[in-house]
């Protein structure tokens, strides 16, 4: 017989919190700002490219928020659909 599929919410959550744990430490990232300290050409660039970076990390920290979620409703549904079939197939479900 082959190997048995399951799902597990108890798993399924602890793996969203552990991911969104490590997403929040990399994009919590930010660069200092600088031209203040020195006002030349080079800082003003560097604050710039700053203000692009944090701005790219909050989308892909959205983006990757939404992976989570995705997997954590198909693992809700693929546990109700296994329960359904389940309940079918011992007759429970009629």
């Amino acid at each position: 017989m082959g190997q048995r599929i399951s799902t597990d919410e108890s798993s399924a959550t602890e793996a969203a919190q552990s991911y969104r744990k490590e997403l929040d430490a990399y994009c919590s990232f930010t660069m200092k700002t600088i031209a203040h300290c020195a006002p030349v050409d080079g800082s003003t660039k560097h604050d710039n490219l700053g203000v692009t970076v944090n701005s790219a990390l909050e989308q892909w920290g959205l983006l990757l928020e939404s992976d989570v979620q995705a997997v954590l409703d198909i693992n809700k549904e693929l546990g109700a659909t296994d329960s359904a079939c389940a309940r079918m197939l011992l007759g429970a479900g009629e």
